[in-house]
């Protein structure tokens, strides 16, 4: 807005100083079109301008939301992903053999074993 009445202020200016200038001169009509013409070539310019501001915060908008629709889907994802993953390696074995078993057969741990890094493992 601000930028708006800058172009307009600039524009007048103009306006009125060829005007001032040419007071009493036969040109009057010329300069007055002129004037009138930088008028407009400014006020398209301040559009343009203001369009293409609109155009570059709705793009940053969008982006926001699809950025927090990525995270919220890998959020959910996640979980599913890696359960599944571990169901195919836990199961993927012919007969039941250690810690592995094929699906809709059980495997026997009599106890849990604590790694370094803190995670468990099963041994029978």
């Amino acid at each position: 807005m601000k930028m708006l009445r800058a172009a307009a202020c600039a524009a007048m200016t103009m306006l009125l100083a060829a005007a001032i200038t040419s007071c009493g001169n036969k040109e009057e009509a010329k300069v007055a079109k002129a004037a009138e013409n930088a008028v407009e070539k400014v006020a398209i310019d301040v559009k343009a301008k203001a369009e293409a501001g609109a155009k570059a915060a709705e793009a940053l908008v969008k982006e926001g939301e699809a950025r927090e629709g990525a995270i919220d889907a890998y959020m959910y994802s996640y979980p599913l992903v890696t359960m599944e993953l571990t169901r195919r390696v836990m199961t993927n074995v012919p007969a039941p053999e250690g810690t592995r078993a094929p699906m809709g057969q059980f495997v026997e741990a009599r106890n849990f074993r604590m790694n370094a890094d803190g995670s468990v493992d099963l041994y029978i």
